[in-house]
């Protein structure tokens, strides 16, 4: 397995599965999918994967198809100094051409992460189409015969209803993956420990507010951590029930993700309900 990071708190299954999986000697190309709600901490792990593997990692942006390609590119000859002849054509190409690439670099297993992968196929519905027929051409030998390593594509993302369909139903690259990994928020008592709070009912308190989802300590971090249940009122006041405080709007935005939920009324009717339920938490 591979040397799990000190930086990385918890997440040992998912650090053993995703070595597993990076690690696995079986010669070609093969695809994973990890996905969760945003600020689980994916992009964090899989980054740490990237570095222990000297892989690549690409980050995905709202952008047209050409831009995509060329910051795609430009990802590529950041990370292992090299770069096309000529400008990707499409992505079948560019695909193609970066696990190719991959598959030359000495005998270890190579990582390439596409993180925000719904991003990407947003405005390239050909995606999915594309990543299938470089993995169809690999698994039939056209493109790995020269391969002297194996390779391993982790797509990335957050938006639930895109990722959960990847592998579903009719979608091209249904059958293909050997790594299906939802990230999900840390329990009671991870959460406890990843907040540092020592009393029981100060942590199950924060716990019930705001979840184990671990990239909100972070956005609470100027209101301090309640040590106590005395001291909740005043941190819910300055973060959960702040209007001023970006988590106050924070079912809102999680609405907003899912591009399935597009109806206006819903999104202000359930903005409201969660936040009658944190004041009635904090009271």
């Amino acid at each position: 397995m591979l040397t799990r990071p000190e930086s990385l708190y918890d997440r040992e299954t998912e650090w053993a599965d995703l070595s597993r999986f990076v690690l696995s000697p079986r010669p070609g190309l093969r695809l994973g999918i990890v996905y969760g709600r945003r600020r689980y901490g994916k992009s964090y792990l899989l980054r740490r994967l990237v570095e222990a593997t000297s892989g690549v990692y690409h980050l995905s942006l709202r952008e047209d198809r050409r831009p995509a390609l060329g910051r795609f590119a430009e990802s590529l000859s950041r990370q292992f100094q090299w770069a096309p002849s000529q400008p990707f054509r499409d992505w079948r190409d560019a695909l193609a051409q970066a696990v190719g690439v991959l598959g030359t670099r000495g005998t270890q297993p190579q990582v390439l992460v596409i993180d925000e992968y719904p991003y990407l196929r947003q405005n390239s519905p050909e995606l999915d189409s594309a990543l299938q027929a470089v993995m169809d051409e690999a698994a039939a030998g056209g493109l790995d015969e020269t391969w002297t390593a194996p390779v391993s594509v982790v797509l990335c993302g957050s938006a639930m209803s895109v990722m959960t369909q990847i592998l579903s139903g009719t979608s091209p690259l249904r059958g293909r993956a050997t790594l299906d990994l939802p990230l999900t928020a840390f329990d009671y008592r991870q959460a406890r420990g990843y907040w540092g709070i020592g009393e029981l009912e100060a942590a199950f308190a924060v716990d019930t507010v705001v979840g184990g989802v671990a990239g909100y300590k972070d956005l609470t971090a100027d209101a301090g951590i309640p040590s106590s249940r005395e001291q909740l009122p005043q941190w819910l006041a300055a973060t959960a029930l702040n209007p001023s405080h970006v988590l106050f709007r924070e079912d809102d935005y999680l609405l907003r993700e899912d591009p399935r939920v597009t109806d206006g009324a819903t999104l202000r009717c359930s903005g409201r309900l969660g936040r009658r339920r944190m004041r009635r938490a904090g009271g």
